[in-house]
């Protein structure tokens, strides 16, 4: 090294080829992982050293993308969200933006996140990081946490005796429902799905004999159902028509 060396002169090779930088440091741009070689050099007498020293700028891969499992609830609340098909050697940070931004408090280093109560539906995003060389994926991949409202039970209509044996059930449209489910008991999971229908048609009953039966309003996004409380629907049959008793 040349007494009283100052600075510092980056090629493309050990001996020969191109002079790039003069300087203390270089920061290139590189796409792949590149070998610099360095000597060292003095600014006033333009003395530089025989020897060269091989630099290695390490290009590391950016990770891929995770997939994102959304999640949904009914009405106001948390929503869990994860993603799946982690790379190996990666793991992911949430934002609540798809570029920039913080990390979510609870949201660094973990696969799945719990959102912070939310009315609405939201979108947030997952960024695979390499735990090793802390790089981190080009894009951030969306996950929604789907927020489906709750209806209110539909108001009972104007049933109608088809036969002593037969009632048509009736009730009114609750706006923006997505369809209806009908039982003979407190039970939306079972009852039967209507589709948009506002009446069923029962048969196989008795006369003179009260039936009560249950009705649901509910709302479908994303593949998730809501319903809201069950409309109770009763009415009598008798040998000459039939009477109603709404609540």
């Amino acid at each position: 090294q040349p007494v009283g060396s100052n600075s510092n002169r980056w090629y493309t090779a050990e001996t020969g080829g191109t002079l790039l930088h003069t300087g203390t440091t270089y920061s290139p741009s590189v796409t792949e992982t590149t070998v610099f070689y360095v000597s060292s050099y003095n600014t006033a007498t333009t003395k530089e050293s025989a020897v060269r020293m091989a630099v290695m700028a390490d290009v590391n891969p950016l990770p891929d993308l995770a997939t994102a499992q959304n999640g949904s609830r009914c009405g106001t609340g948390t929503v869990n969200l994860s993603v799946t098909n982690v790379p190996s050697g990666t793991t992911i940070d949430w934002y609540s933006t798809a570029s920039g931004g913080s990390v979510l408090s609870g949201g660094s280093g973990t696969a799945s996140y719990t959102t912070p109560s939310i009315s609405s539906t939201t979108t947030y995003y997952a960024q695979t990081r390499n735990t090793t060389t802390g790089c981190v994926s080009s894009s951030r991949v969306p996950v929604t946490a789907t927020i489906v409202s709750t209806p209110t039970a539909p108001t009972a209509g104007t049933h109608d005796l088809i036969t002593g044996t037969q009632i048509r059930w009736q009730w009114n449209s609750v706006s923006g429902a997505t369809g209806y489910r009908w039982h003979t008991s407190d039970d939306f999971a079972s009852a039967t799905d209507l589709g948009a229908n506002t009446n069923y048609t029962e048969t196989g009953l008795s006369v003179e004999t009260t039936y009560t039966r249950y009705v649901w309003a509910y709302y479908s996004e994303g593949g998730f159902t809501c319903s809201g409380s069950a409309r109770i629907l009763e009415a009598s049959t008798n040998r000459d028509g039939i009477s109603f008793t709404f609540i």
